[in-house]
């Protein structure tokens, strides 16, 4: 029982240092740590198929969850939500004829929302010359005399 709890523990600090490596956009150390690891589960997994999904190499991703899968580790919900997310707001996005600006505060909105930093900054500046942040500023300007109260801060 012992040593079951110490591999638990060393998977546990490996899986935290590969997701500290993804978080700063640090992949290939991301992937060496698992790499190294003599036991992986789906944390382990995930959060390299995460990493990649939210940098767009999603076919990356795809060919790790096979490795994942040969190597007998089950995939989970959030193994599968990582990569179908980026796939899917792409997809429903990019059906829509003439997007509103609720459509593009959405689609923004979802991929600041899952890391995907640079496509929401991009999507911002492609819908920008349409006079977006123009509208936005106008939108907050007309709200100024509106002072938040106590309550709202706390909420």
């Amino acid at each position: 029982m012992l040593f079951k709890s110490s591999v638990d523990q060393a998977i546990n600090v490996y899986n935290a240092l590969s997701d500290a490596y993804s978080k700063f956009i640090r992949i290939n150390d991301s992937w060496k740590v698992v790499e190294r690891m003599e036991e992986r589960d789906v944390v382990s997994w995930t959060t390299l198929i995460t990493a990649y999904a939210q940098i767009q190499e999603c076919e990356k991703a795809m060919e790790i969850l096979s490795v994942m899968r040969a190597e007998e580790v089950t995939p989970n919900k959030f193994t599968f939500a990582s990569i179908l997310v980026t796939f899917e707001a792409k997809k429903a996005f990019n059906k829509i004829g003439d997007p509103d600006i609720v459509s593009w505060t959405a689609i923004i909105s979802d991929y600041a929302q899952h890391g995907l930093f640079g496509d929401a900054i991009q999507l911002f500046e492609d819908r920008d010359h349409g006079g977006m942040a123009d509208e936005g500023l106008s939108f907050f300007q007309s709200k100024e005399e509106l002072v938040p109260e106590m309550e709202q801060y706390t909420r």
